[in-house]
């Protein structure tokens, strides 16, 4: 029963996120990456293309990828050490009812076993349940090699990381 409530709930932020990108102009050709690099079984593909966190989910998966998901240190670090974190892009991180959890498998980011590198600031807003509906996104930014951060997902505009099992 749990799982499949679960199910129903991720299909209601698809669909939200289907809808919400429908409204915007899709592009008839995706932008290529400036970048890639292979961690773990995963290829992970930065794009330097400014989009909402919504397009960055569809374009994602227009190519067969996924919003990246950073489970553990050596990836963040791989991410990092590539510099990517200086084009604050988005991370498949969604705020979905109050939880944080990731596009790829829709599981808690805040889980004890997986990686989680948040902003103190937004570790103690997110806690008190004082984020804004709107702040329904993470990025990676410049701070710290990559700390995670929230943002608008409607209206901010970022690059983006994708990826994809190999």
């Amino acid at each position: 029963m749990i799982i499949g409530m679960k199910i129903l709930k991720f299909s209601a932020l698809i669909a939200c996120i289907n809808s919400s990108f429908s409204r915007t102009q899709k592009s008839t050709t995706l932008p290529k990456h400036v970048q890639s690099t292979t961690v773990r079984g995963l290829k992970y593909y930065l794009y330097a293309d400014p989009v909402t966190f919504l397009e960055a989910v569809q374009l994602c998966d227009e190519r067969g990828q996924t919003l990246a998901n950073i489970s553990d240190r050596i990836q963040q670090s791989q991410l990092a050490i590539r510099h990517w974190q200086r084009l604050n892009p988005w991370i498949g991180i969604v705020n979905f009812q109050g939880s944080m959890r990731w596009v790829s498998d829709f599981s808690l980011v805040n889980d004890r076993q997986k990686r989680r590198n948040w902003s103190y600031n937004d570790v103690q807003r997110a806690k008190r349940h004082t984020l804004h509906p709107s702040e329904c996104s993470a990025f990676m930014s410049q701070e710290n090699y990559g700390v995670w951060k929230i943002d608008n997902c409607e209206r901010t505009k970022r690059p983006y990381i994708c990826h994809r099992k190999i």
